[in-house]
């Protein structure tokens, strides 16, 4: 699972990602909206032919659903194969502190993404990430 500014999926089964790995954002004043995209993959075997069910959340420190919780379903086909897909979900986050979304397959936890809410000063730059040496 990956975090971007916006993505679209193409009918080849690929993913046009924008600033893809955000883990963390800033704002100036509560809510701190985010309007983003969640990309998934899932690898499918053989078995996993048919309809499954997916639910996407949002979880606060203390393990409360940030937002209503995303739900749908979809096809795996006969032989298995890679599943892509894209969500966008439009959060409101009410306070700063760490947040956890999580992605589940059929009831079971496939991935996790955490991210980080801060605010910073009217006129204040965020600060920037540094790579690693």
């Amino acid at each position: 699972m990956i975090v971007g500014e916006a993505a679209t999926a193409h009918p080849d089964g690929t993913i046009s990602i924008l600033r893809a790995w955000i883990n963390q954002f800033f704002g100036q004043a509560p809510p701190f909206p985010f309007r983003g995209a969640i990309i998934a993959r899932i690898e499918a075997e053989i078995g996993d032919s048919g309809s499954h069910r997916f639910d996407l959340r949002c979880l606060n420190e203390d393990g409360g659903d940030v937002l209503p919780k995303l739900e749908g379903t979809f096809e795996v086909p006969p032989g298995g194969g890679s599943i892509a897909f894209v969500l966008n979900p439009q959060v409101q986050f009410a306070k700063t502190g760490k947040f956890l979304f999580v992605l589940r397959i059929d009831q079971v936890q496939l991935a996790e993404w955490p991210i980080r809410v801060a605010q910073i000063q009217p006129g204040a730059h965020p600060p920037q990430a540094h790579p690693s040496a």
